[in-house]
């Protein structure tokens, strides 16, 4: 459960004598809310605000907005490492800016337009952005209003360029740590294609790092196994890329069968054939996810890994299909 409360809509973020007005939330992820804002000279940003959802019971809410903290030194330490982790992901973002500038690859993150400001007692940083939605709100939009073969399409693509992207950031040994359907934004440029971008870096884990000074977000449904032993202390195990292609195949389970892998494992017993038997070829798609949500080692251990097995159940769905006519 997630017991936060996000800004109400119409409620101004100030830096300096610029002011944002927040319009809706876009997403929500272990380290905040993401607001679409309205600047005041007309611009649409996105807004990131720190809000760890590990220390909402000491971070209160008021009235004005403001973020009341009224933890303990341990929990004032936590809240410091996120902050610190907030502001170096900001200067990631903003180095990837820069060096991938007119790269076929990019842009694979909404741009980072400054560093992150102080406001409501938390940390703000502004980003560029485009008029859509969380993918967890894309998939309940798109299932009211497609067949479920074009929606199993449409999907697909989506989490096909969600890994190319992925698959980018793996190779500057750079992990998300967070993907979750609320952690993924659909736009669509000028009609043209549905684009995803992943959100949400205040959890990146830069490889060769020290995991064990990092706290790394928890959610529910989509977050492996081994990071929750980290976040125990028990049976801890190297941090890989595997985390990541874990949380983007429990993402595409949770968009074509409506509910979380954790809860699919209780109810079906490991047999999931009946939550995708409306879609094609059901038995070679249960087998991507039996691999995909495996443990650590015996699942997809790269973001290539994962798309090629995505895009050749696409061809071979579409195969079908061009036999069938």
């Amino acid at each position: 459960n997630d017991y936060r409360t996000p800004l109400a809509g119409n409620h101004l973020i100030k830096n300096g004598t610029t002011e944002y007005t927040v319009l809706r939330v876009l997403g929500a992820g272990g380290t905040g809310y993401v607001y679409l804002c309205k600047q005041s000279n007309g611009a649409y940003v996105a807004i990131k605000e720190l809000y760890p959802k590990e220390l909402w019971h000491v971070l209160e809410r008021q009235a004005n907005g403001e973020l009341l903290f009224t933890g303990s030194l341990d929990s004032r330490k936590t809240l410091d490492w996120y902050r610190q982790t907030v502001k170096s992901a900001a200067l990631l973002e903003q180095e990837h800016t820069k060096s991938s500038s007119g790269d076929n690859n990019s842009p694979y993150f909404m741009q980072c337009l400054q560093t992150p400001f102080e406001d409501h007692g938390t940390l703000y940083t502004v980003y560029n952005t485009f008029e859509g939605n969380s993918f967890g709100d894309y998939i309940k939009e798109k299932r009211k209003s497609l067949t479920n073969a074009d929606f199993l399409s449409t999907i697909l693509s989506i989490i096909i360029i969600t890994c190319k992207k992925l698959s980018y950031l793996h190779q500057q040994d750079l992990l998300h740590m967070d993907i979750s359907p609320w952690n993924i934004f659909v736009t669509n440029h000028g009609g043209l294609e549905d684009i995803p971008y992943l959100l949400d870096f205040g959890s990146a884990f830069k490889l060769g790092s020290d995991a064990s000074l990092c706290r790394f977000s928890v959610t529910d449904g989509f977050t492996p196994a081994e990071i929750y032993r980290h976040a125990t202390g028990i049976g801890k195990l190297p941090i890989s890329a595997a985390v990541d292609t874990y949380s983007l195949v429990a993402v595409l389970f949770y968009a074509l069968t409506g509910k979380t892998f954790d809860d699919a494992l209780w109810e079906m017993n490991n047999d999931w054939s009946k939550l995708l038997e409306d879609y094609p070829d059901c038995e070679d798609l249960c087998e991507i996810f039996r691999t995909g949500l495996n443990s650590q080692h015996q699942r997809y251990q790269s973001a290539d890994g994962l798309m090629d097995a995505l895009c050749e159940y696409r061809a071979q769905i579409r195969g079908n299909n061009k036999n069938d006519d």
